[in-house]
């Protein structure tokens, strides 16, 4: 970080106009690294004496990870689930790897009837297994999908019994207190121990509180751009390859560059 730095900045006229850079500072990404420089100052005439000075800033290398979550695309059945698939009735889990493993699972059959709830579902959602089993995914009596959700989510179960799967579909569940759940989950069929589709699996993870801290972010970060933008001291930012990432009204109209210009 530096601060009092002087800067020459060359106005879309061909004239050179002095900046006091009041504070010039490496950007942060998300993880700490160093993504590039944001610059603070205002305007100076150019015949003040001003005492220079001279920031360097060492570019890093950038390093982008785009978090993910991975997510299975089918759970096995035994023999005994497949007989009982086949003959319509509600699976239950005998194998207990569902409620073994933190991740939210929903078994539906062919006429979208839930068939497997796990645990974790159940903890998120506040329903429980015992009285979701053999019910509607899109009843009105278990109320799980908002009733604007439905031909969405029912088109993914479809193409599913299709034998389509789809991968990081965020499903849209109702919890027991009316509070929106997402779910990022892999939708696949599953099939019988003979190959045949008997049914839907959707396996995920809840990333409800991601989603609202990722939307608080957002909001946050458009606040500050509109503070930028709208700042009275003239402010620019450049990434680790001197591109300019950052270009307010303030400086664009002392510089005679618009943001799209440079």
């Amino acid at each position: 970080t530096a601060t009092n730095v002087r800067a020459a900045l060359l106005t879309s006229a061909g004239q050179s106009r002095d900046l006091l850079l009041q504070r010039v500072a490496p950007r942060l990404g998300h993880r700490g690294d160093i993504t590039g420089v944001v610059a603070i100052g205002a305007p100076t005439p150019t015949t003040a004496a001003q005492p220079q000075r001279t920031a360097s800033v060492v570019a890093a290398p950038v390093s982008r990870v785009h978090p993910s979550i991975a997510a299975a695309k089918g759970l096995g059945a035994n023999g005994e689930v497949a007989a009982a698939q086949a003959k319509g009735e509600p699976f239950h889990d005998h194998s207990g790897i569902t409620d073994a493993l933190d991740i939210a699972v929903i078994g539906l059959d062919l006429h979208g009837n839930i068939t497997e709830w796990s645990r974790r579902l159940a903890e998120i959602s506040g329903r429980t297994r015992e009285e979701l089993l053999g019910k509607s995914l899109f009843g009105n009596v278990t109320g799980l999908v908002a009733f604007e959700r439905h031909e969405e989510v029912s088109t993914v179960m479809m193409e599913a019994q299709y034998g389509k799967d789809t991968n990081n579909y965020q499903l849209p569940l109702v919890a027991s207190d009316g509070r929106s759940l997402e779910l990022l989950v892999s939708v696949a069929p599953r099939r019988s121990s003979d190959g045949q589709i008997i049914g839907v699996i959707a396996i995920g993870q809840d990333i409800t509180e991601l989603n609202l801290q990722r939307r608080e972010v957002e909001r946050v970060a458009d606040d500050l751009s509109r503070i930028i933008d709208t700042a009275s001291a003239p402010i620019f930012g450049v990434d680790c390859e001197a591109r300019v990432t950052v270009w307010n009204q303030k400086v664009a109209e002392i510089s005679g560059h618009s943001y799209d210009e440079v």
